[in-house]
């Protein structure tokens, strides 16, 4: 009976470590290029939102989180074109005030203080409600915005910093637009204004 006991707990011991040998070697081979292809993302998200920027430099600000703690800028990077010239800036910022957690959104601003484009790269609100803030036809909005804030309007877009807001997604849109509105103050005190 003892020796039963033993033998089948060896075999599940050598089972378990042949497990952990084959996840380690799994996870040694895609650690890379899983790592790749998230900074690939990040990059081509940074370009859609900052167009005829070529490459990104870091950036250091002085204020990375809201004052309610509730937005946190993630990093900040300075965008050339081709040619090496300053074009603006791009902003990964994280608000935790979507209706279904946190909103990763990328942000440019170009150098004269307006919004060269948003868009939302991660996210975990309403299907057909929350998550029309993917929609470029919904972050488009923001684009051109040159305003130290950003309003958003249930009655429909009067002013040049309003926005219409998602019929139904009230948090959504107020999260978005409180990241946008963070990243502008933070990208006034850069320029002084």
């Amino acid at each position: 009976m003892i020796k039963k006991i033993v033998k089948d707990t060896l075999a599940l011991v050598v089972i378990a470590l042949v497990a952990v040998l084959c996840l380690a070697v799994v996870y040694a081979l895609t650690k890379q290029p899983i790592a790749d292809a998230e900074y690939n993302e990040k990059i081509e998200a940074y370009q859609e939102v900052c167009s005829g920027a070529e490459t990104f430099e870091d950036f250091e600000v002085k204020t990375t989180v809201s004052a309610d703690g509730n937005i946190k800028i993630n990093e900040v990077k300075l965008a050339k074109n081709a040619d090496g010239d300053n074009v603006g800036y791009v902003l990964l910022i994280t608000t935790n005030q979507g209706y279904g957690g946190d909103i990763t959104l990328s942000m440019g601003v170009l150098a004269d203080g307006s919004i060269a484009g948003v868009k939302v790269i991660s996210m975990s609100e309403t299907p057909g409600l929350g998550a029309k803030c993917t929609e470029e036809s919904w972050t488009s909005q923001f684009k051109g915005i040159n305003a130290e804030k950003v309003e958003s309007t249930k009655d429909g877009k009067v002013k040049d910093n309003e926005i219409d807001a998602i019929s139904g997604a009230t948090y959504t849109t107020d999260a978005v637009t409180g990241a946008v509105n963070f990243g502008l103050e933070v990208m006034g005190e850069v320029s002084g204004k």
